[in-house]
């Protein structure tokens, strides 16, 4: 920009060519040959130019396009907040985005900036655990059913899920309901099948562990306090509304529904008589 005025000088007076003045100016020759040809627009002659400041010539060669509008960003905490709603995905909401502003981002770019804001948003740290150290328990959502010949009506089941935090051992079963006493006895079936207890178990804040969710100090009803002692074992329930806190068993669940319980949704079950668990 500095060499503007030199550029002006050599081409509008002394008529050099696109080289020469490349040359003199130590300049690349498609540049010269830019600013030959905005010069040459311009229509103004060298005295012209002379007077005037670099800033007012450079704004006259090279004026300021007017900036595109820019697209309209989606609602991130709107997003944010739909995809916790069961059965919302973000394909789902990104049509919904589409059709209220269609001039917006694209599905990839729509993707990605919402990615890097979640990302920001809500960081997650990754847990390492030692093995035998943590045995996570949880519920799936997703329950099987069967039909007993005896009763009217299908019957449904709890399936309850248990997995190692060192290790992706994942144990389902099936229970009738969500008792303590079941999900007692159930805890200790998986340590008799494993051959060896862990050192903490880590449920979620349900009925048959904990009466009363807290979120400082959960109390831990009688009947699993007993197991516990009796094998030596620490129960940490995770805390109310923070499923991250055993996001092993979270995963688990998701693998049993996908893999045993949908592998299963077309096939019906019968039983003879009364099911003992």
């Amino acid at each position: 920009m500095r060499k503007l005025k030199e550029i002006a000088r050599l081409c509008l007076e002394l008529n050099l060519g696109v080289r020469p003045i490349a040359r003199v100016c130590d300049v690349s020759t498609s540049t010269v040959s830019l600013y030959v040809d905005k010069l040459k627009r311009l229509g103004m002659t060298y005295p012209q130019i002379c007077r005037m400041e670099e800033e007012v010539l450079s704004r006259l060669l090279f004026p300021k396009e007017g900036k595109t509008p820019k697209k309209p960003l989606p609602d991130f905490h709107y997003i944010h907040k739909e995809l916790k709603k069961k059965g919302v995905s973000l394909q789902l909401l990104y049509e919904e985005y589409k059709q209220n502003n269609p001039d917006g981002y694209e599905h990839t770019q729509f993707y990605r900036l919402y990615h890097r804001w979640a990302g920001k948003g809500d960081p997650v740290m990754r847990f390492s655990h030692k093995a035998g150290e943590k045995m996570f328990v949880d519920f799936s959502g997703d329950r099987p059913s069967y039909r007993d010949l005896q009763q009217e009506g299908p019957s449904r089941r709890s399936s309850s899920c248990r997995c190692w935090g060192q290790a992706p051992i994942y144990s389902p079963e099936p229970l009738r309901a969500r008792h303590k006493e079941n999900f007692a006895d159930c805890n200790v079936r998986v340590m008799e099948y494993y051959g060896g207890c862990p050192e903490c178990i880590v449920p979620d804040n349900l009925k048959g562990v904990v009466p009363r969710a807290c979120y400082y100090n959960p109390e831990i009803n009688l009947t699993f306090a007993v197991i516990a002692e009796h094998y030596n074992i620490a129960v940490l329930p995770a805390r109310r509304g923070k499923a991250r806190d055993k996001a092993k068993v979270e995963n688990a669940v998701l693998q049993v529904q996908r893999r045993i319980l949908t592998a299963l949704r077309n096939r019906d079950n019968q039983l003879h008589g009364s099911l003992k668990i």
